[in-house]
């Protein structure tokens, strides 16, 4: 497991909320060049999704996620979609800490994956909680 914590300068609904809007990931994920929406819950939130890597080597990479949504608790949770070779299996959850103030706690599987996979997956996830915090303002 990878545990990635870091206060973000809004209010934990609203990381939540913005953290689920799933169709601008690639405003502030680096890695991602496109999201073509699968599915959708009965909520209008995305339940399935293919994201498209940016190339490299010039070949395209995608992958498809599953997305459950506990907006009680503030957390989304991912894994591959069904017959996905390719994605990570994780969740992330907001909490208050002050008015203003949320700490993300983002979380990737990594159970199964070989050491190199494993490393590239750690600086992702940092990359990952960094690139979100500068998308919400936070410096």
């Amino acid at each position: 497991m990878i545990r990635v914590e870091r206060e973000l300068p809004v209010e934990a609904a609203e990381g939540f909320d913005r953290f689920c809007d799933v169709e601008q990931l690639p405003r502030w994920v680096p890695e991602v060049s496109r999201v073509e929406v699968l599915g959708r819950h009965p909520d209008g939130r995305v339940s399935n999704v293919r994201f498209t890597a940016h190339r490299v080597n010039d070949v395209e990479h995608s992958y498809a996620l599953t997305y459950a949504y506990d907006p009680r608790g503030r957390r989304v949770m991912w894994t591959p979609a069904v017959g996905e070779t390719a994605g990570l299996k994780g969740f992330a959850q907001f909490e208050v800490v002050d008015e203003g103030i949320c700490r993300v706690l983002y979380v990737l599987d990594l159970s199964g994956l070989d050491e190199a996979t494993k490393a590239a997956s750690s600086e992702l996830a940092e990359g990952t909680v960094e690139a979100f915090a500068s998308y919400l303002g936070a410096t």
